[in-house]
This record gives structure tokens, sequence and C-alpha cells, in this order.
């Protein structure tokens, strides 16, 4: 009697035992995956997401209006399978951050620190085209200091960049400038042609 007792107590411990085992892998695993990342499309390679910047014109004056136009694109050009990135839909949460699109116009000093405008917040940039956008243009006023002779704007996208297990930073930016003409008098225009001066 005692040895079906023994034997059934010990089959019963060895069980509990492998349980317990499968259980502290299980949660190891857990713990040690980030919240949210994941690697999307899993074959993916390379992040193509491009930033696009252009202007209406290339030379101004103080006081000038320039329009900047931004396009993102996923994927663009290059080699490599894209990723996806920004927020996905369906997702796990966590580091799974949407994209922020910002545009920066001249400032004084002619930096891309100026007035800014937000284009697109939380935004998913699946990496098959679905999710590409031009934004409608965003009008900048040129207005330098005595002696800046450039005017720079930029525009930056940020967020989740779906690449490996716990994700990348996107960290994509593109700036673009003008070149500003200060019309002192007559000869400051002798080689430009107008409207510029």
């Amino acid at each position: 009697m005692c040895r079906r007792e023994c034997r059934r107590s010990s089959w019963f411990g060895r069980l509990a035992s492998a349980a317990v085992g499968v259980a502290l892998v299980l949660a190891v695993l857990l713990v040690a995956a980030p919240a949210g990342a994941h690697h999307s499309p899993a074959n993916c390679n390379a992040n193509k997401v491009q930033l696009n910047l252009s202007k209406d014109v290339s030379v101004v004056t103080n006081g000038d209006t320039v329009h900047y136009t931004v396009e993102v694109i996923n994927p663009g050009t290059g080699a490599g399978i894209g990723c996806d990135a920004g927020h996905i839909v369906g997702a796990p949460t966590g580091t799974n951050t949407g994209v922020d699109i910002t545009f920066f116009c001249p400032a004084a000093d002619g930096t891309p620190t100026g007035p800014s405008t937000v284009l697109a917040t939380n935004k998913e940039l699946l990496a098959d085209n679905s999710e590409d956008q031009i934004f409608a243009p965003v009008a900048c006023v040129i207005n330098v200091n005595a002696g800046v002779t450039t005017a720079t704007a930029r525009v930056n996208g940020d967020g989740s960049l779906h690449d490996i297990g716990n994700d990348s930073n996107l960290g994509r930016f593109n700036e673009l400038g003008v070149t500003v003409v200060q019309c002192v008098d007559v000869t400051d225009c002798a080689s430009i042609t107008p409207p510029e001066c």
C-alpha cells in the first residue's frame, strides 16, 4: 500500500515541479519582452521612411513668404525591406508610439527654430505606402536679422520604428534653405531679377 501511495506522491511531486519550472520560464520571457515592441513586418530590415520637403521659391527678401510642402512616404526608395513605423493599430501598447511630424519655419537668425506647425500626431506608417501623405503647404514669412543670407526650414519625424524586438527611434528630418537678399539700396539688387528686388 505504501509503495502505491509513495509512487503516486512521487509522480505528483515531479509533475508539480515541472509545472512550476515551466511557469518560471514563461514569467521570465514575459518580463524580458518589452511591452508593445514587435518586429513588423517580420522580414523587414530597413528604415525607409522618407520625409520630403519642397519650397515654392529659392531667393527672397525680408518680408517675403515662402510656401513649404511636406510629404511622408513609407517605404521610400533604397535598398532593403521597409519596416512599419508609428502606432500600429492592434499591436501591443508600450513603445508602440505614433509618428509625430512637426515643421519649423526659419527664425530671425536663419536657423530652423522659428514658429512650428504640427502636421501629424500619433500617425501610423505601414511599410506598404497606404499611409503616405502630402500635407497642405505651410507659409513662412522670412524676416531675418541684418547680415543673415540663408534662412533654413526643417521638418522632423519622430516615433517608433518596428525594426527589432524593442523598436528603434524613427529619427527622420529634412532641412531646406532659401537665399535671403537684403536690399538696402539699388546696387544690392544688381544681380537679382524681379520680383525678388
